[in-house]
């Protein structure tokens, strides 16, 4: 199976790199590659070429990521055994199981084991697991060649352990439900051993701040108090595996790395016999995709038939059947019962962390923190992620030309639906920033605060569309340069050709809110003086109206473009 799996994986990095020189014969992938190049070459060597001397002192002298007084391992241990507990809980599955239509066609139909089939998809997956590792090795700032090449393997082993655990829970789930006791008890196993190790480092943080009689102030006072309860006593035990895993990152000298290689090799051969083991399982996994499998048609998205949430009129605006269909298409690939919980878990965090605002003080600074950040990342990001827009439906362009609506209504409708899901999360996130700002940022004044966070608000959805009207004004302008659809080329060319399109929107995005970025500033210098930080909060109201009128116009003028646009011109998935 060795020789096998070998001869597949060089044969296939062969044709994959003969098919990406080849794509370099056009223009697009030429100039994405030079981009891609050059921005990995600067982001890789260009602080040692450039101010050496002046970052010399920053270099770290041999460790890997090294904490003062050898708390590195306890840290990433608990933040180990934090993503361990939280994969048990998301019915997330793994990309490891995942087999291309080619390896389903071949393989399915092979005299092969299902361990064997498991066994040759943990092969594969060292290509991208080395990349990564390298990638970590080069770009942290160690001061030896040696020190690179052990951060190299173990950075390797650490993710290797951490993506083979998660296909373990992965098949897990099936094994829950298997007829046999042993093979329910082995499956329950890591879960009772997760949660144990979280009750005793929680029960051990929570008796040594009842001892001390002192809390927590801040999110760095819990991390602290975890780091020295993981130390010593039960905690240090229930964590070793852990611990064992991201120790060789932090070892200061090759016979220290050694030792912490081999316990750490140790618990990566665990977690492979626990895998393997669930052969059976994995079995059902893969009798599941033969009987689903489709040789024609290419990987997409998998779509639930549910319950119509919002029933469509016969009559109304030109606009409302593409928010409908946005709108239908997001429930139907996500869970709603899930996105229920995770809405009543966060506000019933939220209204405990309000009630009990002194003792949580930190854990609702955490909560703040993060919301405020995820907010202000869905408002710039969002766009590029959520696109159930003209970026997906190009690849049906002859239908949507045979649609008898206006074209400026299409090009709005395809929008307000992707940007109606963005802003409903980003409001979301704001709003439970805004109720745990006076946690989470306590030296900014009360009214600075709300003024901020309202202001936020009131702008996001014309910050959101905004961007939506930059990216499908270069999905028609340029189509050869989107990818349209649910696949995504991959490559150093392809991370140039984003890169090239990232920049190009970024500053016509800049360009475009500028005009309301300027009626905001001038009441702001108007009035500031007059009514202190409120003024926040009609500037963002005058903004987000200039952005959207220009949106308005931008969807106007898209028309004649779309119209002009060619089917053939649209690159459809392979």
């Amino acid at each position: 199976m060795f020789g096998v799996t070998f001869y597949i994986m060089a044969c296939s990095a062969r044709n994959r790199l003969r098919r990406r020189l080849a794509r370099l014969r056009e223009p697009r992938y030429l100039m994405g590659a030079i981009v891609g190049v050059a921005y990995l070459f600067f982001s890789i060597f260009g602080r040692n070429l450039f101010g050496r001397q002046r970052r010399r002192g920053r270099l770290l002298p041999a460790a890997f990521l090294p904490l003062a007084g050898g708390s590195g391992p306890v840290a990433a241990g608990l933040a180990l055994a934090g993503a361990a507990a939280l994969s048990m809980l998301m019915p997330f599955g793994s990309g490891l199981l995942s087999f291309s239509r080619t390896e389903r066609e071949f393989l399915f139909a092979s005299p092969l084991s299902s361990r064997q089939l498991l066994f040759y998809r943990l092969m594969r997956s060292q290509w991208a697991v080395l990349f990564s590792a390298l990638i970590i090795a080069l770009t942290y700032p160690l001061a030896t060649p040696g020190a690179r090449l052990r951060s190299f393997f173990g950075a390797w082993l650490a993710l290797m352990t951490s993506q083979v655990f998660f296909t373990g829970v992965t098949l897990s789930r099936v094994r829950l439900a298997a007829p046999s006791l042993r093979a329910r008890l082995v499956a329950w196993l890591p879960r009772v051993w997760i949660a144990a190790t979280i009750a005793v480092v929680v029960a051990a943080a929570v008796a040594t701040v009842q001892s001390q009689g002192a809390g927590v102030a801040s999110a760095g006072d819990i991390v602290r108090l975890l780091v020295a309860v993981g130390q010593s006593g039960w905690p240090n035990i229930a964590l070793w595996p852990f611990k064992a895993v991201a120790a060789p990152l932090f070892a200061e000298s090759f016979v220290a790395w050694a030792v912490a290689l081999l316990g750490a090799t140790a618990v990566y051969a665990v977690v492979v016999g626990w895998v393997v083991s669930a052969d059976a399982a994995f079995e059902a996994i893969t009798d599941t995709l033969v009987e689903h499998q489709q040789p024609a048609a290419p990987r997409r998205a998998s779509y639930r038939p549910r319950r119509m949430v919002w029933r469509l009129a016969l009559e109304g605006r030109e606009e409302t059947p593409f928010i409908w269909k946005s709108v239908t298409q997001t429930l139907r690939v996500a869970n709603p019962r899930l996105l229920l919980r995770l809405i009543v878990i966060a506000g019933w965090m939220t209204v405990v962390l309000v009630l009990f605002a002194g003792r949580a003080r930190g854990v609702g600074q955490l909560a703040g923190i993060i919301a405020a950040l995820g907010a202000v990342f869905t408002v710039v990001f969002g766009p590029q992620v959520v696109r159930l827009d003209l970026r997906q439906d190009l690849q049906h362009l002859e239908l949507l030309k045979t649609w008898p609506v206006r074209v400026s209504a299409l090009i709005r409708g395809q929008m307000l639906g992707a940007a109606a899901v963005v802003t409903a999360i980003t409001w979301a996130l704001g709003a439970m920033a805004l109720v745990l700002s006076t946690a989470a940022f306590p030296r900014i004044a009360v009214e600075l605060r709300v003024a901020s966070g309202v202001a936020l608000i009131v702008a996001a959805p014309a910050l959101i569309l905004a961007q939506y009207t930059v990216h499908n004004a270069a999905a028609l302008f340029f189509p050869a340069w989107i990818a349209s659809g649910s696949s995504r080329p991959r490559g150093v060319d392809a991370m140039g050709q984003r890169l090239i399109m990232l920049a190009g929107t970024w500053l016509v995005l800049i360009v475009a809110v500028f005009p309301g970025a300027l009626v905001g500033g001038v009441l702001w210098f108007g009035f500031a003086r007059l009514i202190g930080p409120w003024i926040l909060i009609p500037g963002a109201m005058a903004g987000a109206i200039v952005v959207l009128f220009e949106v308005a116009l931008a969807t106007e003028a898209l028309g004649p473009v779309y119209e002009r646009l060619d089917i053939t011109s649209v690159e459809r998935e392979a």
